[in-house]
Formats: structure tokens, sequence, C-alpha cells
């Protein structure tokens, strides 16, 4: 074979190489649209997931239901105790202390003797208006016989009648010199039983503030002690406007039972988180609100015979008697937060799970909350796994898991199989 023919051969090989790439790029272009066509006319666009062969198992939960009832509520305040009469002693006369004559931090009766100022001074000023009196009666007593001489002595026309009257001025001025000097007496004598500084009042007396030989007058540097009475002890804690505002709300919708302010009775649970064991009732409520701090006063008196309670201790003021009208009220952890609010998974008919949002109102006891609204008297409200349920999902519900936080009260715990 010459080169020629060579030449030919090897172009009319690739003349057939070249078709053949063509044609098979054809038929794989051709083989994907028939593909393509035929899921495009027998296929949804959308995919589409077989539903599972087993229908979903129910998951157990248990549940509480609610119910509409009566219930006892407990209001707490914070609150601090005074005496309920504070008397600071006082001297209402000048000079050194000479004596001291109680024991500080105890208990005084009313009429003890506390302080003796130097009495010498006053007994010095009443020994001056008792000669003062006796000059005055005397003189008063010559004046007397000179204006009864000297009225016989004009009848008689032997004196003047200028005479008689000179005589009746000097009896005026006698009568008014012996009325100061009896003045002057009762004053040396008041004087003088103020040196002898008495308790006003029972109650429990603080430290001396001024030490035998201090000076005292009966202004600034007069304070030498406080006493305060202790029984019964005062509590005095504040109440919002607000809280003041949403009670009268409840009281007028009827939503709320309350006693009189003055039937009310009031408990104190102690910094250690015992209870006092007095009770003692609401004396005062404040009449107006505190521009600065938006609150108003309450105050009550406790029985404290022990005299265990002392004054500036913090206590929490439990208010007795008040109750909720028709209150559904669920557990806490039945709650679940999320950015919209509040809610509880809930059991319908069909023992399928629901959402309903609720609105939160106080707590009730230790670990209940009272629902405001979004609940109603039957509702089956879960309790259990509420981080494994889902809206729609079918449930089974089971016994709770006895809670010793739950009061039983509050809600019946449902253990029956549905």
């Amino acid at each position: 074979m010459n080169d020629q023919s060579k030449t030919e051969e090897r172009k009319t090989n690739e003349i057939l190489g070249h078709i053949v790439r063509r044609g098979l790029m054809v038929m794989v272009i051709l083989i994907v649209l028939g593909v393509g066509y035929f899921f495009w006319t027998n296929h949804d666009s959308d995919p589409k997931f077989e539903p599972s062969a087993q229908p979903q198992q129910a998951l157990p939960v248990s549940v509480v239901t609610v119910k509409e009832q009566t219930l006892p509520l407990h209001p707490r305040f914070l609150g601090r105790t005074t005496g309920s009469q504070i008397v600071e002693i006082r001297a209402r006369v000048e000079g050194y202390l000479s004596t001291h004559t109680f024991d500080e931090g105890t208990r005084v009766n009313q009429g003890q003797q506390l302080f003796q100022i130097d009495p010498r001074p006053f007994e010095t000023d009443l020994a001056r208006a008792k000669a003062h009196l006796q000059s005055a009666v005397a003189i008063h007593a010559r004046a007397q016989q000179q204006v009864k001489r000297y009225t016989e002595l004009t009848g008689r026309q032997s004196a003047t009648q200028g005479e008689l009257e000179e005589w009746q001025q000097q009896l005026g001025v006698a009568d008014a010199d012996m009325a100061m000097a009896e003045a002057e007496i009762e004053s040396a004598l008041l004087n003088l039983e103020y040196t002898r500084i008495e308790a006003p009042i029972s109650g429990m007396i603080g430290e001396a503030l001024k030490e035998t030989g201090s000076y005292v007058d009966s202004g600034d540097d007069g304070l030498v002690a406080v006493i305060q009475q202790v029984d019964p002890i005062e509590v005095r804690f504040s109440v919002t406007e607000q809280e003041i505002l949403h009670w009268n709300r409840q009281v007028t919708a009827g939503q709320l039972i309350s006693p009189a302010v003055e039937e009310m009775e009031v408990e104190l649970t102690l910094s250690d988180g015992t209870t006092y064991a007095h009770r003692g009732h609401i004396d005062y409520v404040g009449i107006d609100i505190d521009e600065t701090t938006g609150t108003s006063i309450i105050r009550a008196l406790i029985p404290n015979p022990d005299r265990s309670i002392k004054p500036g201790q913090f206590v929490h003021v439990n208010l007795l008697g008040i109750a909720r009208v028709g209150v559904i009220q669920v557990p806490q952890n039945a709650v679940v937060h999320n950015p919209t609010g509040m809610s509880v998974y809930v059991v319908n008919a069909e023992n399928m799970i629901e959402v309903r949002p609720v609105t939160l109102g106080d707590w009730s006891g230790a670990s209940d909350w009272i629902i405001e609204s979004g609940l109603v008297d039957g509702d089956r409200v879960v309790i259990s796994r509420l981080l494994m349920i889902r809206p729609g999902m079918p449930v089974q519900i089971v016994p709770a898991t006895p809670n010793p936080n739950t009061t039983e009260d509050a809600h019946t715990s449902e253990g029956s199989e549905s």
C-alpha cells in the first residue's frame, strides 16, 4: 500500500470516530430527556414521604385535672419591728446628774426612778420661796389690820377717806405678793420634783445617754435615755400603689374575700424561717401614698409577752383570712416559658396534646401558680415529660409520681388510663 492509500484510510478512520462520538453524545442527551419526561408526567414536583406503616406510639405522661375553687391566700410583705411606744427621757431642769439608778437594757416600770439631778440648788429656791411667803403673810396681816382700823376711824371721822383708801391699796398689794410667794413655792416644789427623773411608761430602756456628773438642761442637752414599749410590739410594712389598686379591683369584682381591716389577723415569719407563736392585728392603714417610694404604710400590733422580738428586726408579715374565689392553679413545673409568653400543655378529649397560652397570677403556696386566664374547670394539664411532647402528639395518661411540694387540695392527679 502506497503512502496515498494510507493517508486516505487514516482520514476515513478519523471521520468514523468523530461520527461515533457525536452519536454517543446524542444518545446520552436523548436518554436524559426521556427520563426527565417520565418523571415530569408521572410524579408531582414536590417529594412525598410515605407514611409509616405503623401508627405513632402514645407517650406516657402524667397530668393534673384543674378545678375552680376558693383558695386561701396569704399575702406576704417584708416588715420591720419597732416599739409600740417610744419615749425619749429628757431632763426638765438643769443641773448635774448625781445618780444613775437603773440597769441598761432591762425592763423598767412606770414611775421607777432612773436619774437624780443634784437637788440642792432647788432646795435653796424652795426655802427662799417659803421665806418670801412668810414675809408676804406678815405684810398682808398688817395691811389687813390697818384697813380695819382706818375703817373704824373713818366712821368716827377721826381719819380721812384718803388714808383708808391708801391702806386698802396696801392690802391689795400684800394679797398679790402673798399669791406670788405661794406660786414661787409651787414652782420650786415642781422643779425639785423634776430633779428625780422617772420612767413615764413601762418598757425596755436602752443605754444611758448621759453619765453621772454630766450637766443636763431642758434643751438639746437634756436627752438622757430612751424607753420602748415592746409588749405589744409594732410591725410596719409597705404596700405598693399597684398592689392596692389590684386588691380593690378584685374585691369590687367579687374575686376576693377579705375580712375588715380591723379584724384581719397578722402572722409573722422570723428571719430563720420559723413562725412566731403569737398573732396580732392591723391597727393602722396609711391615708396617703409616699410620692418617693410609691407605697403606703400599714402598721400591726403583735403580742410580745416574753419580749423575744426586739425592735429593729426584719420579719415577713403574712395576712390571714383572705381568699380568692373561682381560682384555677397549676404546679410551677407545668408552666412553659417561651418568647411569646407563658403556656401549658393540655390533653384534649382525643388524648392529643394541645398548647394553651395562659396568664399567670400570684404564687399559691410554695410550688403553684394561680392562672388568671387560659384554662377552664376540668382541663387536664401535663406535668411530666414536657421536653418530649409536641402539639398534636398522642399521649397515654399514667399515674403521677408523688411530689411532696404539691398541695393536695390544689389540683387532682389523674391516674386512670384513657
